[in-house]
């Protein structure tokens, strides 16, 4: 049975990539510790249980009942059990966080259930983040801080772009569009997707095999660009550095 030095109780508000940026920071200013070994951290979310594995850190339900709270600042040097709330904020560079994503693994279940749509190494991966967002246009009052969708015309422009250079391209589409809201894509591009994965972590792993992605303003595509190490898009970059980033990813 092993005998930790720390036992680390990490908090981070938001859906599963924010919980998950928060435990690669932590991970990220603990990786020059001698004891890292001894050091087990602890996500505050069990959804993650059975379907994405982390190294030294257990997912399945627990209670920071008993744990005194720490600051973020102070996690490195943390020789105890201990409670970060608000785990993004732990100090840790963008490096140090990529190296903690590639340790990153995925469950039998969840690279079974994405088998069907194959080899996705020539893809371009489509991140269509709808979710939260509120539409284009939204006046400020009613977007109560969640921030704007990319436009359909984003993706498209993209994928468009690809499509002239490299006409047999492969598209694979992950999104949380419901069906009405994905049928503009699907029915002008055909792309391969997982319908109704088990798991989001499917979504994940299938963008992190492509060989760039179009994101969306989302940790969950900033996630898979840094499993995968691959160049990626963002709707607010201007069109014309994204489009050279996919030229120089296809060429």
């Amino acid at each position: 049975m092993n005998c930790y030095t720390a036992r680390i109780f990490l908090d981070q508000p938001g859906w599963m990539c924010n919980h998950l940026w928060g435990w690669s920071r932590a991970m990220a200013a603990i990786e020059g510790r001698p004891d890292l070994s001894n050091v087990q951290l602890i996500l505050n979310w069990p959804k993650l249980h059975g379907y994405i594995l982390l190294p030294s850190t257990i997912t399945s339900p627990f209670s920071h009942e008993g744990f005194p709270e720490i600051s973020p600042n102070d996690l490195a040097t943390c020789q105890q059990a201990c409670y970060v709330r608000d785990s993004w904020a732990i100090p840790a560079t963008r490096e140090g966080c990529v190296r903690a994503w590639k340790r990153v693994g995925f469950s039998d279940e969840v690279k079974l259930a994405l088998e069907p749509v194959g080899d996705l190494s020539n893809a371009i991966g489509v991140h269509v983040r709808y979710g939260f967002f509120v539409p284009p246009g939204t006046p400020r009052q009613e977007a109560h801080g969640h921030g704007e969708r990319a436009t359909n015309e984003y993706y498209s422009d993209l994928v468009d772009f690809c499509l002239r250079g490299k006409p047999d391209l492969k598209i694979f589409l992950a999104s949380d569009g419901t069906e009405a809201e994905l049928a503009w894509f699907v029915q002008r591009y055909h792309p391969l997707r997982v319908i109704n994965p088990v798991h989001a972590a499917v979504d994940l792993l299938g963008l992190s095999r492509c060989r760039a992605i179009i994101g969306s303003s989302s940790t969950f595509s900033d996630a898979a660009v840094a499993i995968g190490g691959i160049p990626n898009t963002w709707p607010l970059t201007e069109m014309a550095c994204n489009k050279d980033v996919l030229a120089r990813a296809f060429s």
